[in-house]
Formats: structure tokens, C-alpha cells, sequence
């Protein structure tokens, strides 16, 4: 077949993809193979180029719909996501965390990861309403841990509830190491859940400072609610190149912006 041939199949089917998404919503690797009778490898190249031209993004076996701010990926999702810049992220994060602290690591798979690097860290105590965060430390170190107990989120490994906002309503934290879905540079910090939201609010207001965790996939999107404006960060790791914008940006002026650089 024609080489020009080919390409031109690929543009029709390209664009019977981003009308699929844009009307479902969310699409699979593994139906789109079957409707279309080609290899996966076929349609991860045909996802990429569909990203590329802004229409629609990429998840992790499949696509959504730009804009679906209500989507969350779960954190067996999220767990092959961005992992060289997540690595990168909570190995600068490490510098934060102080001998003697209690610290918070918010629930989310660049929280897990710096929790990896505190297996060597004795004297110090781990706030968190993550499971998988709770378990590593828990086999692996001899950090203290407060495993903030309440309802499990069902494929997201973490807790919610009343129980809780009611024992972050009893401590003081030193350090925030935060996570979030989006950040606007216009309107803040923003996740698709009302309860995760609650909790990422209390745990602000908690702590002393604020570090947020941010891969370059975070900025510019917007979820369902906000949580957090910028004033509110003190410091933001990340391997978005936006030190200049921030500097620009209304009430941002005094963040400390750390850019870590993804092998």
C-alpha cells in the first residue's frame, strides 16, 4: 500500500478517535484496537499525536476527554505516571525534612515516592491518610507513624471522613509535603473530590510550611474544586519549567520555586 495511503488512514482514524473521547468522555487502548483492527502500538502512536495537537490526554492504557475535571486517575493509574520526574521531585523534597519534625506526606504516588527516601531517617514523625505511604514506612523504617484513620477510598489507597478532619483538628504539623491534580496559576490548587479537598485544606492550615509536589502534568489543568490558592505554598518542586511565570504571577511572589531536572 501507498505510503501517502497509509497516512491518510491514519488521519481518518485519528479523527474518529478525538470524536470518540470528546463524546464518551474516556476511551481505552484496548477498544480502540478492536474497533479499529490494529495493534496497540498503532493507537499509543496515534494517542500521542491526538495529545500533541491539544486533542485530548493521555492516561495510562487509553485517553480523556480535555477538560474532564471531574476524572481522576486511580493510583494504580497514577503509579506509572511521570515516575522519572516524580523520583526527581521527592529527592529535592527530601532536603525539607528536618530530624525531630512531624511532617505530613499527602496521600498520591510523589508522596510515595519520597517516602521511599525516609527509610533511614530515625527521629521523626509521618502524618498521613495514605495507605500505601503507611505500609512502606511501616516494614521498611523506624520513623513514627500517624495513619489518619476514616474511610477508604476504594482504588485510591487513602482515607476520608469525619475521623479524619477531627484529628487534624489535635495536631500540629511542621512540614507539608502536598500533592494536588491541578494547578491554575490563575485560581490555585484543585482536585476532582469535595472530601480529598476538605482534608487537603485542613492539612494546610495545620502546618507550618507548605511544600507542594507538582510534575509539569499538574500545571495548567483545572479539576473540580479548589482547595488552595498560591498564597498559600511556600515552596513548589517541580519539572515545569515556570520559575519566571510565578515571579509574574499575583501573590505568588513569595514562593521559593525549586526545578529539578528529569533524566
Amino acid at each position: 500500500m501507498p505510503k501517502h495511503q497509509n497516512s491518510l488512514f491514519a488521519e481518518v482514524r485519528r479523527q474518529e478517535i478525538s470524536a470518540l473521547v470528546q463524546k464518551e468522555g474516556k476511551i481505552t487502548v484496548n477498544a480502540l484496537c478492536e474497533k479499529f483492527s490494529v495493534s496497540p502500538a498503532t493507537i499509543r502512536t496515534d494517542l500521542k499525536e491526538l495529545e500533541s495537537s491539544g486533542q485530548l490526554k493521555r492516561t495510562h492504557g487509553g485517553a480523556i476527554m480535555i477538560g474532564n475535571a471531574g476524572y481522576e486517575l486511580t493510583s494504580k493509574e497514577k503509579v506509572v505516571q511521570n515516575i522519572a520526574a516524580k523520583a526527581a521531585i521527592a529527592k529535592e523534597a527530601q532536603r525539607f525534612v528536618c530530624a525531630g519534625d512531624a511532617i505530613a506526606v499527602d496521600t498520591g504516588t510523589t508522596g510515595l515516592e519520597l517516602a521511599k527516601l525516609l527509610v533511614s531517617e530515625g527521629n521523626l514523625t509521618v502524618v498521613t491518610n495514605d495507605l500505601e505511604t503507611a505500609l512502606f514506612l511501616e516494614y521498611n523504617s523506624d520513623v513514627n507513624i500517624m495513619l489518619l484513620g476514616g474511610i477508604v477510598r476504594k482504588h485510591f489507597c487513602c482515607t476520608l471522613g469525619s475521623f479524619v478532619m477531627e484529628a487534624l483538628d489535635k495536631i500540629h504539623i511542621d512540614t507539608l509535603f502536598l500533592a494536588t491534580n491541578g494547578v491554575s496559576l490563575e485560581h490555585g490548587l484543585s482536585t476532582p473530590n469535595v472530601e480529598v479537598a476538605n482534608i487537603k485544606r485542613k492539612l494546610i492550615q495545620t502546618s507550618s510550611r507548605v511544600v507542594l509536589l507538582a510534575d509539569k502534568s499538574k500545571f495548567q489543568n483545572n479539576s473540580f474544586i479548589y482547595f488552595a490558592s498560591l498564597e498559600d505554598i511556600d515552596v513548589i518542586i517541580s519539572d515545569a519549567d515556570i520559575g519566571e511565570k510565578l515571579k509574574d504571577t499575583p501573590n505568588a511572589g513569595h514562593i521559593e520555586f525549586i526545578h529539578v531536572d528529569v533524566e
